[in-house]
């Protein structure tokens, strides 16, 4: 499904929830974003998962929580297939929790928790037309946001303050070059790579591709802007730098990408 047409999904409810079982091994949802929360419960199997440009192995029992406008995508692995639950939802749904839930990293939580199973089963019970649906709903999700946090999974925000205006730099600046950001915020490049592998637990090169990959899916998504226009906008040295570097992350090619994001899924997301 696109984007838009999620969009116009959940404008309707603030709540989108689905299951997509599948035999053998193969892709059970493509690459794509979108503007909603996301979380995945494995039930059955063993897949693929892709967040921005990590890649984690999941199982039955195991969480996927993925952040508004996270690049990802699931592929069955299993012989014997996989059957996973999606519950999407829109920030507002729960605006008293809004700053908890933006404290929630995108990752996988291996851990067996028959509260989860439980909340996904009450999930999938809800009919469309029951009445309460909405209040049902909301309260699932509460449950299932308590139990994650409760889980210990917030993103730990204990590094000095100043990463944080280096990365606001990084995402809205396409020059990403070590040199440049460290005149900007005068700070010897030495300490800045210091700092982001100490803090952050990746190297600065390694935060800036992320960035960039994440930023040029959103570029796609816009089929007014050509490849090479986005290959200049990333500060690639040329176009063909920057095709070698999208497939490399995530196996396919800027245009397969683009064309993917036209084709609508037998899943609704």
């Amino acid at each position: 499904m696109r984007r838009e047409e999620l969009a116009h999904k959940l404008s309707k409810n603030n709540v989108l929830f689905s299951n997509n079982c599948v035999g053998g091994k193969k892709i059970m949802v493509d690459l794509h974003w979108h503007d909603a929360f996301e979380i995945l419960y494995v039930r059955s199997g063993v897949a693929e998962q892709q967040i921005n440009v990590d890649k984690f192995t999941i199982m039955a029992g195991d969480v996927v929580i993925i952040r508004t406008g996270d690049v990802h995508m699931t592929e069955s692995i299993s012989e014997d297939g996989c059957d996973i639950d999606y519950v999407q939802f829109t920030s507002n749904l729960l605006p008293d929790s809004e700053k908890i839930l933006n404290e929630i990293s995108s990752k996988v939580i291996h851990y067996q928790d028959d509260n989860i199973r439980d909340i996904f089963n009450g999930l999938r019970q809800v009919k469309n037309k029951e009445p309460g649906k909405e209040f049902l709903q909301v309260g699932l999700i509460y449950m299932l946001c308590g139990v994650i946090v409760n889980a210990g999974d917030l993103k730990k925000k204990n590094y000095p303050s100043f990463i944080d205006e280096i990365c606001k730099y990084i995402e809205e600046n396409l020059d990403t070059r070590l040199e440049t950001v460290a005149s900007y915020f005068n700070y010897s490049m030495e300490h800045i790579s210091r700092v982001f592998r100490k803090e952050l637990g990746v190297s600065y090169r390694d935060y800036c591709h992320e960035v960039k990959m994440k930023k040029a899916i959103h570029f796609l998504s816009d089929a007014d802007i050509g490849i090479k226009e986005i290959s200049m906008r990333l500060g690639y040295s040329n176009e063909n730098s920057f095709i070698r570097t999208f497939k490399k992350t995530y196996g396919i090619t800027p245009n397969v990408f683009r064309r993917k994001q036209y084709i609508s899924s037998d899943l609704s997301l």
